[in-house]
């Protein structure tokens, strides 16, 4: 097993695309040293790397452990849905779950005093809807429940008062439903366009 553990490994690391993320690291930070102010620079490339570490460590449990796609689906739609109810909640009472205060009038969710909360919505958004179309196919209700999702994470973005993001969002969506392949899945393009709209 750990021979087998090992060979899936290596393969991952020789991976194409793994060398080109190296690559670009390296790149990255030589671009920083030599940059006017190298060590500002440096924070944020310097250990950006981070990123393909936390990518290979999914491909090497997926690629590992049976049901690790369900796994990891049900626990980041638990994360998720909770990120915009905890959003929603904290504009509603002006404190979070967590005792996290609204300031300014943006939301910082279980943030503290980052506000990113709309950010991580909508770039984990469609990450949401892979889980649930491509890893959880048989459930009750599921379009239902993407839709009544994305609607509420479109809230919980222009409530978090991040302009950008929300602009992010609705591309997002407008790109979604232009692209979307139908003939894969049970609602109509109609259906997806008017709950968009709305």
């Amino acid at each position: 097993y750990l021979i087998s553990c090992r060979s899936k490994f290596t393969k991952i690391i020789k991976d194409r695309y793994v060398i080109f993320f190296i690559l670009f690291c390296l790149f990255i930070i030589f671009s920083s040293l030599n940059s006017k102010y190298p060590l500002y620079s440096l924070e944020s490339s310097l250990f950006y790397f981070r990123f393909g570490i936390f990518s290979l460590s999914i491909a090497f449990i997926v690629n590992n452990f049976d049901k690790s796609l369900v796994i990891f689906s049900y626990t980041f739609n638990l994360i998720f849905v909770f990120l915009i109810f905890d959003g929603i909640f904290q504009y509603i009472f002006g404190y979070d779950i967590f005792g996290f205060v609204q300031k300014g009038g943006r939301l910082s969710g279980p943030f503290k005093e980052e506000y990113i909360l709309g950010g991580v919505i909508a770039k984990t958004l469609p990450i949401f809807l892979i889980c649930n179309y491509f890893f959880l196919k048989n459930y009750r209700f599921r379009n239902f429940v993407v839709i009544i999702v994305i609607f509420l994470s479109g809230i919980t973005i222009f409530l978090s008062g991040e302009r950008w993001t929300s602009f992010y969002f609705v591309l997002y969506i407008f790109l979604l439903i232009i692209t979307l392949d139908y003939s894969k899945f049970s609602v109509s393009r109609f259906k997806i366009f008017l709950n968009s709209f709305i």
